[in-house]
C-alpha cells in the first residue's frame, strides 16, 4: 500500500513538473547591443538598430520586442518561448507570458501562466440591426484555471507562484516593485481636489541578488517618498491631453511637457489641433489638445514623459493635418511635423513610425509612413531597408510588456 502511494506521490509531482513553464540555464555574457524587428519571406528576426545588420536572421511566426536581453517569439508549429539576444531558448511551456524591466534595467521579470481546463458558453447570435438572430450559435471558451508564476530571467530563477488566478499589473519604481498593483479613479486627474491615486498591492524591494523581499510600506508612502526624492511634484494643467482619460493618475507627476514653450515652437502659420471645447469627457472648460504621451509606460509610473507627438493644422483655408514629435525637455522637434495621423514607437527608444493612415497630400518633409530614428536617420534611406523587406504588420503587435491584462483577482502569492 505504501509503495503505491509513492508511485501515485510521483507521478503526480511528474505531471506538476510538466505542467510548470521550464527555464533554461542563463547566460549572463554582457549585450548592450539594440535590437529591432524586421520582416521577410512572412517570417520575424530581428537587426542591430545602430549598424541595421542581421543579428537573428527571420525565423520566427510571432516575434515581439526585447525587453533587456530577452524577447518573446514563436516558430511555425511551436509554442511561444522567450530567448535571449544570442537566440537561445530561456524559458517555454507556458500559455501566457508578459515581460517586465526594472526600472534601473538591471533585471528582467517574466510573469508566466499556464491553463488548466476549459469553460466553454454558447449564445445565440444577433444581428447588429436588432432584427432576428441569425440561428448560428456563438461560442466562447477560457481556462478554469490559471497558475502563474514570476521568473526572474536574469537569474534563472523562479521567484513566486501565485495562488489561482492573479492580475499582471505591476509597478516599477526604484527598486521596488508593487505587485496587484490597481489605480483606482483615474477619473480624478480632472478634478485637481480629489485624491491623485489609491494604488493597492503589495510592495516588494528588489535586492542585490535578484530576490524579492515583502516591504512593510504601503504602496501610496512608497510613491510619495521616491517624488519627493525625485523632486517629482503633482502638477494641474490648464489644458487638456487628447485621450486624457486613458493616462492613470500618477501621469501628473511625470508630465514634463511646458504648453508655453512648445506654443512659442509652434510657426504662426499653424495651431494645435483642439476637440471640441464642449467635449462630454471634461468638467472643465480648458482646451483639449491632440497631445499625447509617447514614451509614458504605465508599468513606470515615476519616469519622466518627455516625448510627445502633437497634431497641428495650418492656419490656411486647407486646414492640413501634421504630426510631430516633440522633446520637451531640449523644447525642439526631433521629428518636425509632417503629414501623417499618428506617431508610434518601436521596439528602440529611438525608431518611431510616422503612419500616414492612407491619407494623400502635400509632405514637406517626406516622412509620410516610413521609419525614423531620432538619433541619426530614417531606416528608409538605408539599402537595407529593400533588402529586409519591412512589414507594417509589425506595428500592429502591441508591446506586450506594455499591455496590462487582467487575469482575476489576486490572492495573494506564496514562495516556491
Amino acid at each position: 500500500m505504501k509503495n503505491i502511494f509513492f508511485l501515485f506521490l510521483g507521478i503526480t509531482v511528474l505531471l506538476c513538473s510538466c505542467l510548470a513553464p521550464k527555464i533554461y540555464e542563463i547566460s549572463n555574457k554582457p549585450d548592450d547591443s539594440s535590437l529591432l524587428l524586421y520582416y521577410k519571406d512572412d517570417y520575424f528576426g530581428y537587426i542591430n538598430s545602430d549598424t541595421l545588420e542581421i543579428v537573428i536572421p527571420a525565423q520566427y511566426i510571432y516575434a515581439d520586442s526585447f525587453v533587456g536581453n530577452f524577447a518573446i517569439v514563436q516558430k511555425q508549429g511551436g509554442n511561444l518561448s522567450v530567448i535571449n539576444k544570442q537566440n537561445m531558448e530561456i524559458l517555454s511551456r507556458f500559455d501566457s507570458v508578459t515581460l517586465y524591466e526594472s526600472e534601473n534595467s538591471d533585471t528582467v521579470f517574466a510573469l508566466a501562466g499556464t491553463d488548466r481546463g476549459r469553460w466553454f458558453s454558447f449564445s445565440r447570435g444577433s444581428m447588429s440591426d436588432g432584427s432576428p438572430a441569425i440561428p448560428l450559435p456563438g461560442i466562447s471558451f477560457g481556462p478554469t484555471r490559471s497558475t502563474r508564476r514570476l521568473y526572474n530571467l536574469t537569474t534563472g530563477k523562479l521567484i513566486f507562484q501565485f495562488k489561482r488566478m492573479a492580475s499582471s499589473r505591476m509597478l516599477f519604481i526604484d527598486n521596488y516593485i508593487i505587485i496587484g498593483a490597481e489605480i483606482n479613479d483615474t477619473s480624478s486627474v480632472r478634478n485637481r481636489n480629489h485624491a491623485v491615486f489609491t494604488p493597492e498591492g503589495i510592495v516588494y524591494e528588489i535586492k542585490p541578488d535578484g530576490t524579492l523581499v515583502e516591504s512593510d510600506m504601503s504602496p501610496e508612502v512608497l510613491i510619495e517618498r521616491i517624488a519627493e526624492e525625485r523632486n517629482m511634484q503633482y502638477r494641474g494643467n490648464d489644458f487638456h491631453y487628447y485621450r486624457e482619460l486613458n493616462f492613470d493618475a500618477l501621469f501628473w507627476y511625470s508630465d514634463t511637457l511646458d504648453i508655453t514653450m512648445l506654443i512659442k515652437n509652434i510657426s504662426d502659420k499653424f495651431f494645435i489641433k483642439e476637440a471640441d471645447r464642449d467635449d462630454w469627457r471634461f468638467e472643465e472648460n480648458n482646451p483639449v489638445y491632440y497631445i499625447e504621451p509617447i514614451n509614458r509606460n504605465v508599468n513606470y509610473p515615476l519616469q519622466a514623459t518627455t516625448l510627445y507627438s502633437v497634431s497641428i493644422v495650418a492656419n490656411n483655408s486647407s486646414r492640413a493635418e501634421y504630426i510631430g514629435l516633440y522633446d520637451s525637455l531640449s523644447n525642439e522637434w526631433v521629428i518636425a511635423p509632417g503629414i501623417g495621423t499618428r506617431i508610434i514607437p518601436r521596439n528602440t527608444e529611438h525608431w518611431f513610425y510616422v503612419d500616414g493612415g492612407g491619407r494623400s497630400g502635400y509632405d514637406p518633409l517626406n516622412i509620410y509612413s516610413r521609419l525614423y530614428n531620432i538619433r541619426n536617420s530614417e531606416l528608409s534611406d538605408n539599402p537595407m531597408f529593400r533588402t529586409l523587406h519591412y512589414d507594417p504588420r509589425i506595428i500592429s503587435r502591441g508591446l506586450r510588456y506594455n499591455t496590462i491584462v487582467y487575469y482575476g483577482y489576486d490572492e495573494g502569492f506564496v514562495n516556491d
